[in-house]
């Protein structure tokens, strides 16, 4: 399957839903994930910079952040995402690196305080490209999960 339908594939998944009570508890659950759990609201910044580590192929990992007046551009040299980490990206609770202990970060939900400062976010690692963006969603849905 090439990298644009496993995108397509995972987005009709993680947005069908059997009633819309199922999608707004879902999405209440990840709205409160993304802004509530976390105290410090610059939170995301310190996740990101995990995710980085965690990504990092030797020990000349380099982390980069283009600070532009709508958004925040961040970028480092690590491993590429692959779909195990695109599926965990696109989940909740389910992330690659439970496994190893080498990695901070294990839980599979730190990526989502970035939700809690921003309704659009997008990814380019490798040649996947994709999105999480509340405002196509014309009703209320878990947005933070479903790759655009």
């Amino acid at each position: 399957m090439n990298k644009q339908h496993f995108i397509q594939k995972l987005c009709k998944e993680n947005s069908t839903f059997n009633s819309l009570k199922q999608a707004d508890m879902v999405a209440n659950l990840l709205n409160t994930v993304s802004s509530d759990i976390y105290s410090e609201s610059q939170r995301f910044v310190f996740e990101l910079i995990q995710n980085a580590d965690d990504a990092a192929k030797d020990v000349n990992n380099v982390i980069h952040f283009d600070f532009l007046p709508t958004c925040l551009i961040v970028s480092h040299n690590g491993k590429p995402f692959d779909e195990n980490d695109i599926i965990s990206l696109t989940g909740a609770g389910a992330s690659t690196k439970r496994a190893n202990p080498t990695k901070t970060g294990y839980k599979g939900i730190g990526f989502k305080s970035v939700f809690g400062k921003s309704e659009r976010v997008t990814i380019f690692s490798d040649s996947f490209q994709f999105r999480f963006d509340k405002s196509v969603h014309k009703i209320k849905l878990p947005w933070q999960i479903i790759p655009i």
